[in-house]
């Protein structure tokens, strides 16, 4: 993909510009546009929930008619200035938030609370999940999808490492078994949006002012 220049806007919890199924709000929004009206030619949102069935958290699946909306709205915004944008994507915080992990595991903070282990049924949906998730940041206009992997304590992390994975099955045990998930992410991925994505031009669908007609932007 090419990009307007080096300028670029790493991924970050700004603790603020998001509702609680993580879409964008009016202020979110203008966060973003502002840097790309200051010059960056790529800018990265904070992590985002791609799972709402294992976890049982709310997240941008819950709400793919808004948030294509808004995001296509914003996208325009974006697009007028050159800049692209990507959304990262996570599979939630594992022991870092008492949520499932590879194997049980000690909650940070609190060790004597143990987490359960995922399934290899419940893995299986969530790298679904995450294609399903990359898909919507397609449709709504986005440049691509960053994947919030190894980040000490979130669940991709969890898989990698040995110290806290002790499968013994085909996610767990060599280094390639440890890194199945991330493998298996990238490939539903590309199942779900095909081979122009990242893509390299801006989206601009013929509906893509309902948001700003409506309102929502």
């Amino acid at each position: 993909m090419t990009i307007k220049n080096r300028m670029f806007m790493a991924p970050m919890d700004t603790g603020f510009g998001n509702n609680a199924w993580g879409g964008f709000t009016r202020e979110g929004v203008e966060y973003f546009v502002r840097r790309a009206e200051g010059g960056f030619g790529l800018l990265f949102s904070g992590g985002t929930n791609g799972d709402c069935v294992v976890d049982g958290c709310d997240g941008i699946l819950n709400h793919a008619a808004e948030f294509i909306q808004v995001g296509r709205a914003m996208n325009e915004r974006l697009n007028a200035y050159g800049c692209k944008m990507f959304i990262q994507l996570s599979m939630n915080v594992g022991r870092n938030g008492g949520l499932k992990t590879p194997s049980p595991l000690p909650t940070l903070g609190n060790p004597n609370v143990i987490t359960e282990a995922l399934t290899v049924e419940e893995i299986h949906t969530k790298v679904e999940e995450m294609g399903r998730a990359a898909k919507l940041v397609k449709d709504a206009g986005f440049a691509g999808v960053d994947i919030h992997a190894l980040h000490w304590g979130h669940l991709l992390d969890s898989f990698a490492l040995s110290l806290m994975n002790h499968r013994e099955d085909e996610y767990g045990g060599s280094l390639e078994n440890r890194l199945r998930v991330c493998k298996e992410i990238r490939e539903a991925i590309a199942r779900e949006c095909g081979p122009d994505f990242p893509r390299n031009h801006a989206h601009r669908p013929q509906e893509l002012h309902e948001g700003l007609q409506q309102g929502v932007v």
